[in-house]
């Protein structure tokens, strides 16, 4: 073997070893940054989520680590005064007044986002907006509006009926005029 050979035959080992080392090391290195670089809410959207599925398993806790500022004090002023075993019902209780709900994109609004979320529940619809702030490495929830509500003319599940309309729109202009419809010159 000449010395030119045996050369690229040791650059060709050794770069091999370092292939081998660097996926080996890969998925360590990979779930070590995901760990350290990974918040606790990611994003508004996922710590939304979160807040709402806490209220679902009235796990009071949960709920309060998901609030910021003077809206989480006033909200534990109120788990306070009803007792924390009160307060899990009725957040399980509001939780399943609601059929289903639909989270918006988050908005931008001051410091933070905005997002509204669609709540359907038996005998209304409701928009409600939360504010959220970035807090440490995640977000806080720092206040709740209730924006809109929409009851429907039927009951939900109800037959629904049809009603003509009175008049098609247009037909009352050609009516008047049929010459309305020609070219002009």
């Amino acid at each position: 073997m000449t010395r030119a050979a045996g050369n690229r035959a040791a650059a060709l080992a050794a770069t091999v070893a370092i292939l081998a080392l660097m996926i080996r090391l890969a998925p360590a290195r990979h779930d070590r940054a995901a760990a350290v670089k990974t918040p606790a809410s990611a994003s508004p959207t996922q710590h939304l989520e979160r807040f709402l599925d806490s209220a679902r398993r009235g796990d009071v806790s949960a709920y309060l680590d998901s609030l910021g500022g003077d809206f989480r004090d006033r909200v534990e002023r109120e788990v306070d005064e009803a007792g924390r075993a009160a307060f899990a019902d009725r957040l399980r209780l509001a939780a399943r007044a609601s059929k289903s709900h639909a989270v918006f994109a988050p908005e931008p609004a001051g410091d933070g986002v905005a997002i509204a979320v669609d709540s359907v529940q038996a005998d209304r619809q409701a928009r409600s907006v939360y504010r959220l702030e970035p807090a440490g490495p995640g977000w806080r929830i720092v206040a709740i509006e209730r924006t809109q509500e929409l009851f429907p003319r039927s009951a939900r599940g109800a037959v629904a009926t049809y009603a003509a309309p009175e008049a098609n729109p247009m037909s009352s202009a050609v009516d008047a005029d049929p010459k309305a419809l020609e070219p002009s010159e």
